[in-house]
Formats: structure tokens, C-alpha cells, sequence
């Protein structure tokens, strides 16, 4: 939020969790890599019991890192996450936090777990992921919890912010990359709404692939059969409630 005169506003809150992820950052050169390897300890239950779901608290404090920016702090001159990670590396590091974060039926918990995923999103620019990406179930693990999120939700606003990451995540696989995309998404995908988006989405792609069609073989006629059988099958037959699907028929 902002104040009238343009300023950001902070939760009180703010202040502290910074001094924190400044003191635990000195207390660890890397906050990142220190994190990613407690939540995945193979004693972390055992370990941490005491302190709740460990992989929920992780998940905060990588919010707190990336979230709210504070990974660009510089503590002593050295920096809170050290320069050497790739975008894709740490996406697919705090994925299962993510998920976690997503799942559970605590608000401000969904909310900081869409903050933490809009973060590492928007430090990619579109058409990112590349070659089979599509395929990597750590990336792929996202949409499930993330759908369900946007149809089911009780908060409007959550709801509109895990769509928007839902856009910005699809638009991170290139041409070639997204066809495994789109097939996960058409038979996993149940909500009418959510798939007339992704149907618009293949449709605009396949505007570009059919200009050169040589350059994207996975775009072929046998290939794209599945997808469109698919898509043009109704799911209850001659008693598919045409009205609830409109998105889709659209």
C-alpha cells in the first residue's frame, strides 16, 4: 500500500521481520542455500517438531527474503542471497514450500505464498523456460495447488492475485516448451473458467506457430490430435450443462 503522497506503507510488523532476516543472514553467508537445506533434512520432523511445520516457516522466511525484497539488502557489504543461483534454480528450490504455503487453509499463510511465488516469477522475463521445462514436476507441482487456490478460495482478492501469478507462470514457457504444458493443464485442469483462459492461450499460440510451422514440430497434426479430441469432448455427453462451460465453448 501507499500513502496520498505516494510513499509505501509498511506493517508494523515491517521493521522487526527486517532485523531478523539481517541477523540470521549474519549468522549464515548464505540465508538461501541454509533455508532450501533445512526444509529438505531428512530429520526435519524430528528436528523441528517443536517449531511447527518447518517447511511453513521456511516458506515465510523466504517470503520475508524475495517477497518483501529484503534479499537485496546488503548486510556487512555481502549481500542476504548470494548472485550465483539462477531464477530457475530458486523457483524450483522453494516450489514444494510454495505448495505447502498454497494448501494450506491458513489466509495470511495462502497470501504470503502467493507474494513469494509472484516474486520469483516476475524476475523472469515471458518465454524463459525453455527445451523440456514443461516436463519438470518441480515446476509443474505449482498448478494444482495454485488452481485450486483460484476456484475455491474465499478471498476475492487472493483469488485475483492467483490468477495473475497463474497468467505470468504459463507465459514463462516459450512456444516449443508450453505444448507439454497444455497437456497437463487440459487434463488436469476442471474449472470451466480457468480452461476457456488456457484455450485462449493455445489459441493465440498456435496464431505464431502456424506461420512457420516447420520451426515447431511439436505443433503437428498427430500431436495436437490428443489435445483437440480432448478439448471438443464433452464430459457428461448430451448431459453437459452447456451454460457452465461457456468459457470452455467459447
Amino acid at each position: 500500500e501507499k500513502s496520498k503522497s505516494g510513499d509505501k506503507l509498511y506493517p508494523r510488523s515491517y521493521e522487526a521481520s527486517k532485523k531478523l532476516v539481517n541477523f540470521i543472514s549474519i549468522l549464515n553467508s548464505d540465508i538461501f542455500a541454509k533455508v532450501i537445506s533445512l526444509s529438505s533434512s531428512d530429520n526435519k520432523t524430528k528436528d523441528f517438531e517443536d517449531y511447527g511445520d518447518i517447511d511453513i516457516c521456511a516458506g515465510v522466511l523466504l517470503y520475508l527474503v524475495f517477497g518483501e525484497s529484503m534479499c537485496d539488502d546488503v548486510v556487512a557489504g555481502v549481500g542476504i542471497v548470494p548472485q550465483v543461483y539462477s531464477h530457475t534454480h530458486i523457483l524450483r528450490s522453494c516450489s514444494s514450500l510454495i505448495v505447502k504455503m498454497l494448501s494450506t487453509t491458513v489466509e495470511s499463510i495462502n497470501h504470503k505464498g502467493l507474494l513469494l511465488l509472484q516474486s520469483l516469477i516476475t524476475r523472469m522475463p515471458g518465454d524463459w523456460f525453455t527445451g523440456i521445462t514443461s516436463r519438470d514436476p518441480k515446476l509443474i507441482a505449482l498448478i494444482t495447488p495454485l488452481a485450486n487456490l483460484i476456484v475455491h478460495h474465499n478471498t476475492a482478492e487472493l483469488r485475483s492475485l492467483g490468477f495473475t501469478c497463474y497468467r505470468q507462470f504459463v507465459g514463462l514457457f516459450d512456444i516449443s516448451a508450453r505444448f507439454d504444458l497444455y497437456k497437463y493443464l487440459f487434463n488436469s485442469l476442471n474449472h470451466s473458467g480457468l480452461l476457456g483462459w488456457s484455450v485462449t492461450h493455445l489459441k493465440n499460440t498456435l496464431v505464431h506457430v502456424l506461420k512457420d510451422i516447420d520451426t515447431y514440430p511439436s505443433y503437428s497434426q498427430g500431436k495436437m490430435q490428443p489435445i483437440f479430441t480432448k478439448l471438443f469432448h464433452l464430459k457428461h455427453g448430451a448431459q453437459t450443462d452447456l451454460l457452465e462451460i461457456s468459457d470452455e465453448l467459447i
